[in-house]
């Protein structure tokens, strides 16, 4: 169940920050470099660092059950290598200039595959559907507070 928690803490900013980037994106952000180079910086800093922190303690506490040694190097390391890409995206972006010309271009070629949201989803997909991992994902109090907080945003997990 703690382990469950972690990993619901280290997701929690990352899905709660692609919610508020879609808001952002749909209410003109789209349009507007200088909103989009902020929404993508209110994302990428505090996502990379929960997932990067997430990735560590995760590996600290090791697998919750030895059937789940798998799972848990795959989430460690999708958690190390999604946080890392995200710092570098923010680091990145924190160059880029909205009025330069080229700044749509220059931001489609950040980040690449590991900043991809519906990586995140095939992870969490993996937790819900392991019989273990799954009971103690619906009942860590982070992940019920996160998925709370995703009906509210629209978005639904496992719904």
């Amino acid at each position: 169940m703690e382990w469950a928690g972690v990993f619901c803490e280290g997701i929690g900013p990352t899905v709660e920050g692609v919610m508020n980037l879609l808001k952002v994106m749909f209410e003109g952000g789209a349009e507007d470099p200088a909103l989009q180079k902020q929404a993508l910086l209110d994302y990428s800093g505090p996502a990379g660092k929960a997932l990067t922190d997430a990735g560590a303690k995760l590996e600290d506490m090791g697998a919750p059950s030895a059937d789940a040694q798998a799972l848990h190097d795959e989430l460690v390391k999708f958690f190390t290598d999604s946080g890392a890409a995200l710092n570098d995206v923010s680091s990145q972006l924190a160059t880029l200039d909205p009025a330069d010309p080229e700044f749509a271009t220059k931001l489609e070629q950040l980040g690449g595959d590991q900043a991809d949201p519906s990586k995140l989803q095939e992870q969490i997909k993996k937790l819900q559907d392991d019989p273990v991992l799954g009971e103690a994902f619906k009942k860590a109090p982070q992940c019920v507070a996160m998925s709370e907080k995703l009906k509210s945003l629209g978005g639904s997990l496992g719904g």
